[in-house]
């Protein structure tokens, strides 16, 4: 028998780089995966690979409604819900802070900040049935470390930080645990739209490699790692916490 075996969870952004791979460890340590994206090709496909621990439902991670419906299919199918990853996040590379439109901020904290406070609301509809739940949100370095030419992904990624203590301290009554991690650079598709046209990826890479003491820069592995661990019961004290996974980046 495995850590998560008899839990249900649900990891939204699952056909990105760190989704897929969290989506594949949790069902790999006995969890039901309800895997969710707005990639409909891509979120079937990782459900497939998966197999039996894992089921593709479309989800739009902005929508209020969906996320009632989310909840609702996941009490009618399984029960309720022990574990939630909000792996959905959007990225535009390269757009200075004047540059910035209110259409392209509003694009930015629709998915790296509403999202999370919708999913945090809609949760204790499927947790509490099983006695309590862990909830994990991405956030980034990043809001340590501001970067003027990412300031809608920022400012965005800083208010899931917000929504993150909120959830936290309100959701405790209920023996919902609500976490954080904070990655560095990551090897996924969405580090690589960083390149400017005519770079390398190797050249990118080694700058990125020079801003991380530890020597390289991190893969969805490092972070599923993370995941696994605020998802299971080994962290059942842990609640509020903002954990970087960086590599030294933020020292």
């Amino acid at each position: 028998m495995t850590e998560l075996s008899g839990k249900t969870a649900i990891v939204t952004g699952a056909a990105g780089g760190i989704g897929a791979e969290v989506a594949r460890r949790l069902a790999a340590d006995g969890a039901l995966v309800i895997v969710t994206d707005v990639d409909e090709a891509g979120g079937k496909a990782l459900a497939a690979e998966i197999g039996g621990g894992a089921v593709f439902r479309p989800l739009d991670a902005t929508s209020d409604e969906g996320w009632a419906g989310m909840m609702a299919f996941a009490n009618a199918e399984y029960g309720g819900l022990d574990i939630l990853v909000n792996c959905a996040g959007f990225f535009k590379p390269h757009v200075g802070f004047e540059d910035t439109s209110l259409e392209l901020w509003r694009q930015h904290f629709a998915v790296n900040a509403d999202s999370v406070f919708l999913a945090c609301k809609h949760a204790p509809t499927a947790m509490k049935p099983r006695g309590g739940g862990s909830i994990v949100n991405i956030s980034t370095g990043l809001v340590h470390r501001m970067m003027a030419a990412a300031a809608a992904y920022c400012a965005s990624k800083a208010a899931t930080l917000a929504v993150n203590r909120l959830a936290a301290q309100a959701l405790a009554k209920y023996n919902i645990r609500v976490n954080a991690i904070l990655p560095g650079a990551v090897e996924t598709p969405m580090l690589w739209r960083n390149l400017l046209p005519g770079q390398k990826k190797e050249d990118l890479e080694g700058m990125l490699i020079k801003s991380h003491p530890i020597g390289r820069i991190g893969t969805p592995t490092d972070m599923a790692d993370m995941i696994l661990f605020l998802a299971s019961d080994r962290s059942t004290f842990v609640t509020g916490a903002e954990i970087a996974i960086d590599g030294g980046q933020t020292l």
